[in-house]
């Protein structure tokens, strides 16, 4: 009857510390299932800040270009006035030519 015993509670010790381990390995594979989760959310948001500002690079190299554009056809077209202005060697009128000297 002793030995019967032995086995019988052997057995139930093996099962009892089996559904232990098992709960236990199953609430680390929960823990770090919901940590990945966490991660990935805060991975998907700073995605998301990084998408926005690159739209907003985007957004203003466009607007950069259409500005450098602008300004160069700016210059283009004063080109010539400033070639006829050289010829007719005009004194100049602009403001720094107004302010009074230092002595």
């Amino acid at each position: 009857m002793t030995v019967v015993h032995i086995i019988g509670w052997s057995v139930v010790a093996a099962v009892v510390s089996w559904r232990l381990a098992w709960r236990r390995a199953r609430a680390m594979i929960n823990q770090v299932a919901a940590q990945a989760q966490l991660e990935l959310q805060q991975l998907n948001a700073e995605m998301a800040r990084w998408r926005a500002h690159a739209v907003r690079l985007s957004k203003e190299i466009e607007a950069w270009k259409a500005g450098h554009l602008e300004g160069r056809s700016d210059v283009v077209s004063i080109v010539p006035l400033l070639i006829a202005a050289q010829q007719e060697k005009v004194p100049c009128t602009c403001a720094a030519s107004q302010i009074p000297s230092g002595s």
